[in-house]
């Protein structure tokens, strides 16, 4: 057991958004500390709720007018996209102490689409405005196959279906629909599975996870590229503040102790793989790559139940295929409460 462990950790560390590898609070018990985008493989206690409600938003490198009408020229109709922000509702119930279960909401808006367009000798650019709606809501699940309590070591087994509820028909200023990665919703089901692990060593503990989504033909006869996640993350408690309670039970007095507030500082890796499109049976070369940001946060935690968190995301490699768009930054911000 202790060489299965080592090489999930291995693989989930450095094999090299949005489902998971987003809910990282989810997993995290009163009074533990926790990362903000990486899935712990910690399970909510049986009959316990986590609600996390996040604000999500990436800066894109945006291509100028100059070079989408050069893409034009070259037969390449390319999309230029500002910012894209989503607003994130996840809840989560303990089943089981091992079993979770739990239900992802998005809204999701793209602002500033612009594209390079070209017929015969004539280019120009066309600004479609923004595309934005409900994006497609995600069950997922949490099973935790593997805990040694006295070494403080967890792993689970993560999986989930992405439902098409979301919106696929937002349209440009012009009149047309956007394409299916433009939507705030694809119309795919889509499963994903994956695994998660945890250790802990006192006021520090690591995690890491993968993640791989497996999409299906949406709207528009068009597959989204496959996704595989990947995430570590180090946290550490820098301070903390107890509470102890008194209490009489029949002619005993008990005590219990709570957090009033607690800091923890977070680093993580978080990495995306995506596959090209796939348009009417066409592979769309300007779609995919691979992203890893460089994410430092801050938690804090009151009360044993109340939890805000605030993530800054920095791309320290981005191979990108075609003439996709690179990210400049992004940041995760939001609260959360357990009961």
């Amino acid at each position: 057991m202790k060489y299965l462990v080592c090489i999930a950790i291995f693989f989930s560390c450095f094999l090299t958004g949005e489902a998971f590898g987003h809910h990282g609070g989810v997993g995290i018990g009163p009074g533990k500390s926790g990362p903000i985008n990486t899935t712990p493989a910690t399970t909510l206690r049986k009959g316990h709720f986590w609600v996390d409600f996040r604000l999500e938003s990436m800066k894109f490198d945006r291509f100028t007018e100059g070079e989408l009408l050069d893409f034009a020229r070259q037969g390449n109709e390319v999309h230029s996209v500002s910012f894209r922000w989503s607003t994130v509702l996840t809840g989560a119930y303990g089943v089981t102490d091992n079993l979770l279960a739990g239900l992802r909401l998005p809204y999701i808006s793209r602002e500033g689409i612009r594209e390079g367009h070209g017929e015969e000798e004539i280019t120009e650019i066309h600004r479609h405005g923004d595309s934005a709606g409900l994006g497609d809501a995600t069950l997922f699940g949490q099973y935790r196959v593997f805990h040694l309590d006295i070494k403080a070591l967890e792993v689970s087994a993560l999986f989930g279906l992405k439902l098409p509820t979301g919106r696929t028909t937002a349209r440009t200023r012009q009149g047309p629909r956007f394409e299916t990665e433009l939507q705030p919703g694809s119309g795919s089901w889509d499963p994903m599975a994956g695994f998660a692990v945890t250790k802990r060593w006192g006021k520090f503990s690591m995690d890491s996870n993968i993640l791989y989504i497996f999409t299906t033909q949406g709207s528009q006869r068009t597959i989204l590229g496959d996704a595989f996640l990947y995430n570590l993350a180090a946290s550490y408690r820098i301070g903390e503040i107890r509470h102890v309670h008194y209490y009489m039970e029949g002619n005993h007095v008990h005590e219990k102790e709570h957090t009033r507030l607690a800091w923890d500082l977070v680093a993580e890796l978080n990495g995306e793989w995506h596959g090209k499109n796939e348009i009417s049976g066409k592979d769309d070369d300007n779609s995919g790559g691979n992203q890893v940001f460089f994410s430092p946060g801050v938690r804090a935690t009151i009360a044993d139940r109340y939890a805000a968190f605030f993530s800054v995301g920095i791309p320290i490699l981005q191979d990108m295929n075609g003439k996709e768009q690179e990210a400049d930054y992004r940041f995760v911000l939001g609260i959360g409460i357990g009961f």
